[in-house]
């Protein structure tokens, strides 16, 4: 969870609200920072940060390989789950309400969106 610094090159170091790192690219954490593209990036969205969230940083993970992009919309209560093909983003799930979805990569984990939400 944030404050954690992410470098995906020299000139571009971002600090997501979450990050997960899988197994086979823990070697990515360091002590300074992760240090490459981890395998998920989660920016939580508030109105000063849309823009930044769904334009730059959106095209900046896609740029250096980050294979999965979620986008938390707290307004409209729902994640939109990203996976990189091909170079671009595309949208594997848009996760609302209160039946049990699986977002990428957690394919075994099954959870209604609404949970997530305090009453």
């Amino acid at each position: 969870m944030s404050p954690i610094a992410v470098v995906l090159a020299n000139t571009s170091v971002v600090e997501p609200d979450l990050v997960y790192v899988a197994r086979d690219r823990a070697g990515l954490v360091t002590a300074r920072a992760i240090e490459g593209a981890p395998t998920l990036l989660v920016e939580v969205v508030s109105p000063s940060t849309r823009v930044v969230d769904r334009g730059r940083k959106f095209q900046i993970y896609a740029r250096y390989g980050v294979a999965y992009y979620w986008i938390v919309e707290t307004d409209e209560r729902a994640i939109d789950a990203y996976e990189l093909a091909d170079g671009a983003y595309r949208l594997a799930l848009r996760a609302a309400g209160d039946r049990p979805v699986r977002c990428p990569p957690f394919d075994d984990l099954a959870f209604p969106p609404e949970s997530l939400w305090m009453p």
